[in-house]
């Protein structure tokens, strides 16, 4: 198989061979890709259209974060880090069985209804779509989540982190245990600082006050910000993805592999119906028990295969779950465990 060379991002700019084809992928995109699989971990922004205030007081804010709380545990997305800023705001965000589109287009397409509905305006409130970088956790996320944190210092929103912690519009107060919300994974986050509370919140504020002492240039995230800006043009690999070698190739085989598997399925008009007579074939259990919720191991296990298979296929959840006659948290759940039994007995519906 022929490989071709291709720059990635892990700290410098390094070399390392990909398959053919993956080049064109990349320099083929019409716009900066939107890598989107379960499982994900992503950096998210959303700015306004023409820079107007997304927040014009603070019911709004309140009123964007019951959304994004409301969405995440439909979804079973996890948040580690976000800010809410004048015209943009951040997420980092790990996708569950679900991906990104499943949490962001309705919270974002929301918000907006509540937004021009309360300031008696139309059109779009979002520049554009809302833009993401898939991140290799392992190694940048603590970074990511002092970053985002910051944000409200070096817009001049605070002064100082002491004012930092009584903001209560960024993920920083959670995680210092002054403002606790019910949608952001605070102890998976604190963990990557420190084995208890004290400790992690200690090593944490050493971080952020190291970054804040960094020329933004010379920092990883800094390119990031310049991505994020448009300074950087699609060829630039770390607006794709964050990580090392191994983790971008990774990444961009299984979002090829996705994509052709959605395109084959739309291709061949295969809808719901369509996927659980796959499923109920593959598996050797019958449509109809997968349908009315048999609690049999067999049928149940059949069940959760085909919510995984839906969502990893775009099905929307609300859709799945009235295909179902559940609630979307079922099939959420139901996902999850489908993952599982995916992985573990290499499954294929292809």
């Amino acid at each position: 198989m022929k490989l071709v060379s291709f720059g990635v991002w892990d700290g410098s700019f390094v070399s390392f061979e990909l398959w053919d084809g993956v080049k064109n992928y990349i320099i083929n995109m019409p716009r900066k890709a939107r890598i989107d699989y379960p499982g994900l971990t992503l950096h998210v922004m959303a700015h306004t259209f023409d820079k107007m205030l997304l927040f014009r007081d603070n019911c709004d804010k309140k009123q964007y974060l019951s959304y994004l709380s409301k969405r995440i545990h439909e979804t079973g997305c996890i948040c580690f880090a976000w800010a809410l800023m004048n015209n943009h705001l951040h997420l980092l965000i790990k996708t569950s069985e679900n991906p990104l589109w499943s949490l962001m287009r309705p919270l974002q397409s929301e918000y907006s209804r509540y937004y021009n509905k309360k300031y008696q305006r139309k059109g779009p409130l979002f520049h554009d779509r809302y833009k993401s970088i898939a991140t290799q956790d392992q190694l940048y996320l603590e970074q990511l989540v002092c970053y985002i944190h910051l944000n409200p210092i070096r817009a001049g929103i605070c002064k100082t982190l002491k004012s930092l912690r009584r903001y209560r519009w960024s993920g920083h107060a959670c995680l210092m245990g002054v403002y606790p919300n019910d949608f952001q994974d605070s102890k998976t986050v604190q963990k990557r600082f420190g084995k208890t509370p004290s400790s992690a919140r200690a090593a944490y504020e050493q971080m952020l006050r190291k970054q804040l002492h960094t020329p933004v240039e010379d920092d990883l995230t800094g390119n990031v910000r310049r991505s994020n800006k448009g300074t950087k043009s699609k060829t630039s690999p770390e607006i794709w993805v964050i990580g090392d070698a191994k983790f971008q190739k990774s990444v961009i085989k299984k979002d090829i592999d996705q994509k052709l598997t959605i395109a084959r399925f739309k291709r061949e008009g295969i809808d719901l119906h369509g996927l659980l007579v796959r499923v109920a074939s593959k598996m050797n259990v019958p449509e109809e028990l997968i349908v009315f919720a048999s609690k049999r191991t067999a049928q149940a296990e059949a069940r959760k295969v085909f919510c995984y298979f839906a969502g990893m296929l775009q099905f929307p959840t609300r859709q799945t779950a009235a295909f179902l006659g559940i609630q979307q948290a079922a099939v959420t759940n139901a996902a999850r465990q489908g993952r599982i039994i995916v992985q573990q007995s290499s499954l294929t519906i292809i």
